[in-house]
């Protein structure tokens, strides 16, 4: 998780800050576009559809003298549309890939990470630190995802992902990907943090936390 924050916390706050925190989370199109076609050079293939989803989930960070630790807990939702996925192979086959739904599928994740407060600024109405540090959590995979393949049409002939649902749109899928239930995550903490608002925090964040993110984060100084 490379991690850009930007907050408003308390000045000379209290030792433990609770808050509420969103992530809008998304996978890089041209990462993609490596292993992927995106659905733009031929005619009939379906456009890939977007990786995307939605995290919501608790911050607890304990304030110590010259660090942070930063405790979280969260469940990101998918909201990839079903569509056609197919890899980037040489001659190009834009007929071999497959259809793909997601079924209930999202992830829960625990987290803990230790962030270096360097001093920048310390006056009597704003602090500004560069927080440096990381972290490790896991992540815990719910739901399925299934996928169609290349089907037989009516007549015998064969016809790609896309135009099989066309056909049969009752059609079972052909397997359902076996996804490891837990995964390790792996956190680096970098970027500023500005105190001006007593009690109250809103911190700004982007980073890597197993896709690209943007998000914000709420919370009181207990």
């Amino acid at each position: 998780m490379l991690t850009l924050l930007l907050s408003l916390s308390a000045h000379a706050a209290p030792d433990l800050g609770v808050g509420a925190r969103y992530r809008y989370i998304a996978g890089p199109d041209w990462l993609a576009d490596r292993w992927l076609h995106d659905g733009t050079e031929f005619d009939e293939m379906p456009e890939r559809p977007p990786i995307r989803g939605h995290g919501f989930g608790l911050d607890v960070t304990f304030h110590q003298p010259k660090m942070d630790i930063i405790l979280s807990a969260g469940w990101v939702g998918s909201t990839i549309e079903e569509g056609y996925f197919d890899d980037r192979e040489e001659p190009p086959d834009y007929f071999d890939g497959d259809w793909i739904r997601t079924n209930g599928f999202g992830i829960t994740d625990i987290a803990g990470a230790f962030a270096h407060r360097f001093v920048i600024l310390d006056s009597d109405d704003v602090d500004v630190d560069f927080l440096a540090g990381g972290g490790i959590g896991l992540m815990f995979f719910v739901g399925e995802i299934e996928n169609w393949d290349t089907g037989v049409a009516p007549n015998g002939e064969l016809i790609p992902a896309w135009e099989r649902l066309e056909v049969d749109p009752d059609a079972e899928p052909d397997e359902t990907w076996d996804i490891p239930r837990v995964l390790p995550v792996i956190s680096v903490v970098l970027g500023p943090q500005i105190t001006v608002v007593d009690r109250v925090t809103l911190r700004l964040e982007g980073g890597l936390h197993t896709l690209p993110y943007l998000g914000v984060v709420t919370a009181f100084q207990l």
